[in-house]
């Protein structure tokens, strides 16, 4: 273990002398090591100074900040990799410290300088400045990104003819960083660079840190001036998390946008943080890279963000783009600060993004398809020369309310929860009921409900044309999935057997509207059933209104969930169970069947032609309706209202969506309430399933 530590031109003689003796002893071995280390130290100090007696050597400054090694003209090969083409501290082929520290005792070289001449005991070079040894600090075991300031280039040459001279610190001007992860650390190597001036070669070190960049998808593109009737260049922010298009409210006014009409917004964002604000509902024209035109109807907002960098290209990046042909619709590639004039939501995203392909830039990029052109976007690493820490960007806006408002929220009942407008709110909802109510039929031994539509149901399209492309893109993900395709096939055709869906020529008589919605599938592997199909209530065209947008929400009429838990912990036993299939089991009312239509094909190998379509539309209630739940809540409520038992009433409190909470004080109670809830809803044809209870004699 000790021999291990030294170099080989030390250990050699003294192994060759061990073997003499048989009994060899820590101490005899130790005193061995000293005779030789003391002769090699003797000779090489001769030896220098006849080397220095030849070649002038002019001192550096002991105050020099990096310590700057001495360079021989031209660039010899590097002692780790064996090409000419970098100096050997630069190498990255071999960047470990025990690969390095093995080379160099193998060559017999000075761990100081990396020379040939001497040892590091004999090495003029100043000793490591992270732990005080005789080694480079480069293979320091002790180092750490904190210390790679202080790093000195290796030299591989005997003895060099000029100093370095020192130089300021080199930052980086234009470095942006964007990093979600604090504690991620950046890689740290070295690099030298070489400075003319007036003929003198000059060295500096410079830190090479390699980072990741998460850009945000942009994209620069024309719209329509209004005030100057001609198109202008503006950026554009593609935000899926968001739900509605935003323009700043400036530019709206400077472009002259058309205004349909204002109201009062909400805007709740990341960190619980609500702004509200007075918008106005705006008409923009933007044009594509092909000189179509697209109409958006989008609000205006204040304040967007305060910026944020672009991407920042390496050149590898440039090179992949170039070969490519990929030319970005943003100007913006070296990490220039930009800011956004139009934040696009979920109403228009794709309305602009054509494609999301899976083409990725050598640094891990992804390049998305939109209307202006492509896009970069995504997770990707980025190298800068700087020695300045990493900058984080923030895009949270922080809406600050008043004192006064502040001191009211503390004194007045919103401090309990409770506001004038809440209530406001709940005896709206509470006469909404009654009325709906009214509409809801509890005959036969099922329950019939219609949906709680809007006033603008009579601008409601049918959906048709969309309807049919998302069933052509469906069959081509089919075709190329047999057992999903015949996944598909099998659940429709169940739908139908248990009446849950039915085809038909004609509409229904006194129909309210006809709506055709898109459906897809979910693929869950380890589930029982596999394939989970999803109708799609919020497809609509650009500008036209969906099934979602005339049908009340009604999120008033579910109970809030810590009311339910909170009753709950007031029994000493607990029981929770749920209603089987609890959404097909609501059926809907005869003319507001063909609001829930939708077209699949009769053989999935051929296109969606005349012959091949089939026309299905909805019975019960279907999924993918916003109103889904608050329509199952406002039925369940309403039947068990009309029950007006005691235990109705329990569960009435206790339901939320789907799920029931049942107390009790003993286990006879809770078993009694067993029975008297299975018998309660199966009258309206619904099961209670999966009961469980805090006490296991229950």
């Amino acid at each position: 273990m000790i021999l291990g530590k030294l170099p080989q031109d030390i250990v050699k003689p003294v192994i060759v002398a061990s073997q003499a003796h048989e009994n060899q002893t820590i101490n005899s071995l130790m005193g061995q090591l000293q005779k030789e280390i003391a002769a090699k130290s003797y000779v090489e100090k001769r030896l220098n100074k006849a080397i220095i007696n030849q070649v002038p050597i002019k001192a550096t400054r002991p105050n020099d900040r990096h310590n700057s090694s001495r360079v021989q003209p031209g660039n010899p090969n590097c002692i780790f990799c064996r090409k000419g083409n970098h100096p050997a501290m630069q190498c990255r082929s071999v960047t470990d410290q025990g690969t390095r520290r093995n080379i160099l005792k193998e060559q017999n070289r000075c761990w100081k300088c990396g020379s040939k001449s001497h040892s590091s005991f004999g090495c003029t070079q100043p000793d490591c400045s992270q732990c005080g040894q005789k080694h480079h600090i480069s293979i320091c075991t002790k180092n750490n990104a904190n210390t790679t300031r202080n790093i000195q280039p290796w030299n591989n040459v005997q003895r060099p003819s000029n100093t370095a001279q020192s130089v300021p610190n080199y930052r980086d001007r234009n470095q942006r960083i964007i990093q979600n992860d604090p504690s991620n650390q950046n890689r740290m190597t070295t690099s030298n660079m070489q400075l003319k001036n007036e003929n003198k070669k000059s060295q500096i070190t410079a830190l090479t840190s390699t980072s990741t960049q998460l850009v945000l998808m942009t994209a620069e593109g024309d719209v329509w001036n209004y005030n100057k009737r001609e198109y202008e260049k503006i950026l554009f922010l593609f935000d899926s998390g968001a739900q509605k298009t935003v323009i700043q409210e400036q530019l709206a006014e400077r472009l002259g946008l058309p205004k349909q009409s204002s109201e009062i917004c909400t805007m709740s964002g990341i960190g619980g943080h609500i702004e509200n604000f007075k918008t106005h509902i705006v008409n923009l024209k933007v044009s594509s890279a092909f000189g179509e035109d697209v109409q958006m109807q989008i609000q205006t907002k204040p304040v967007i963000t305060n910026g944020f960098p672009s991407v920042n290209l390496s050149n590898d990046d440039v090179a992949f783009l170039k070969e490519n042909r990929i030319r970005p619709a943003n100007s913006r590639l070296r990490g220039e600060r930009q800011n956004p004039h139009v934040l696009v939501g979920l109403d228009h995203y794709h309305d602009l993004i054509t494609g999301q392909n899976a083409i990725k830039t050598p640094t891990g990029l992804h390049v998305a398809e939109t209307i202006f052109g492509p896009t970069i976007y995504g997770k990707g690493t980025t190298i800068k020369e700087s020695l300045t820490s990493p900058t984080t960007f923030s895009l949270t806006t922080v809406h600050e309310k008043s004192e006064k408002e502040l001191l009211q929220k503390i004194f007045e009942l919103e401090g309990l929860g409770i506001t004038p407008d809440e209530c406001r709110e709940d005896d709206k909802a509470l006469e909404y009921l009654e009325q709906y109510s009214k509409k809801i039929s509890f005959k036969h031994g099922y329950v019939t409900a219609p949906f709680p539509l809007k006033e603008n149901i009579s601008e409601l399209e049918d959906n048709y044309t969309v309807a049919i492309r998302r069933l052509e893109s469906l069959q081509k993900t089919l075709q190329l999935n047999p057992e999903q395709a015949k996944w598909y096939c099998d659940i429709l055709q169940k739908y139908e057997e248990e009446g849950m869906i039915e085809t038909f020529t004609q509409p229904a008589e006194n129909v309210v509207g006809t709506y055709f919605m898109p459906h897809s599938g979910v693929w869950r592997q380890n589930k029982k059933v596999p394939l989970r199909i999803v109708f799609d209530g919020s497809s609509k065209k650009r500008g036209k209104l969906s099934l979602n947008d005339v049908i009340h929400k009604g999120e008033s009429f579910v109970n809030k969930i810590h009311d339910i838990l909170i009753r709950a912990r007031t029994k000493k036993i607990t029981m929770m169970c749920d209603i089987q299939a609890a959404f097909s089991q609501i059926r809907l009312v005869d003319n507001h069947k063909d609001l829930c239509r939708f077209v699949w094909v009769r053989n999935i190998k051929y296109p969606p032609t005349k012959d091949n379509l089939i026309l299905y539309r909805f019975r019960r209630l279907p999924f993918g309706v916003t109103a889904s739940p608050s329509i199952l809540n406002m039925a369940l409520t309403a039947y068990l209202n009309a029950k007006g038992t005691k235990l109705a009433k329990e569960i009435q409190q206790s339901l939320y969506v789907d799920n029931i909470l049942i107390g009790a004080e003993s286990v006879t109670e809770a078993l009694e309430k067993y029975v008297q809830s299975k018998q309660l809803f199966s009258e309206i044809g619904m099961n209670l399933r999966e009961y469980i209870s805090n006490n296991h004699e229950v």
